[in-house]
């Protein structure tokens, strides 16, 4: 009998994720309740994208976190890895923020094109701001055995970043939008 009650609150669970009827703050107080809900792929499919505060999803907490299994077990469940939140970051950027080599080789593995091109921008923004830091005529006065081992891992995803060959090819430049821009108009003038 237990195991049919289990079934039926994880239909209702789903259901009601589906609906868009929970938000994250809900369904982590529900996961906490009942861990069991994290191995169910229905659930979790079904939550795999849901929006908490400033648009934060459990792929980019994960990334955040550097928690790899999860990242893989989110996209495994279909988590939209090209996802933003209110301010523009996908999960990569998590990732690189916390400084997650491994969690940035994941997903630089499943993101788009522009999205890896973007991450790698970041990390050379911060590695400059932490070179003019470092510099002795800066005045910085703050840690610089801080700022060595944030560069030393800022270079290690930076090689990660630029060294591996470009993911599935999602993004797409500008000038490639042009040039599909100007195809269509012409098999449009036929």
């Amino acid at each position: 009998m237990s195991g049919e009650n289990e079934n039926t609150r994880k239909r209702i669970f789903t259901s009601v994720a589906q609906g868009g009827l929970l938000n994250k703050k809900s369904i982590n107080s529900l996961l906490e309740a009942d861990p069991s809900l994290t191995t169910n792929s229905q659930v979790m499919a079904a939550v795999k994208n849901v929006k908490g505060a400033n648009g934060i999803t459990f792929l980019m907490e994960a990334a955040k976190a550097g928690n790899v299994p999860r990242l893989q077990e989110l996209v495994s469940f279909g988590a939209n890895v090209n996802i933003q939140d209110n301010r523009g970051k996908p999960a990569l950027a998590y990732a690189v923020e916390g400084g997650h080599p491994e969690a940035v080789r994941f997903l630089m593995s499943v993101s788009d094109t522009e999205e890896v091109e973007i991450a790698k921008l970041r990390v050379n923004m911060r590695l400059a701001k932490i070179d003019v830091d470092l510099d002795p005529r800066s005045g910085f006065k703050g840690n610089s055995q801080q700022l060595r081992a944030e560069k030393a891992t800022l270079t290690q995803i930076h090689e990660i970043l630029s060294a591996a060959p470009f993911p599935r090819g999602g993004g797409s430049t500008r000038k490639t939008r042009s040039r599909k821009r100007k195809t269509r108009k012409m098999k449009n003038r036929r």
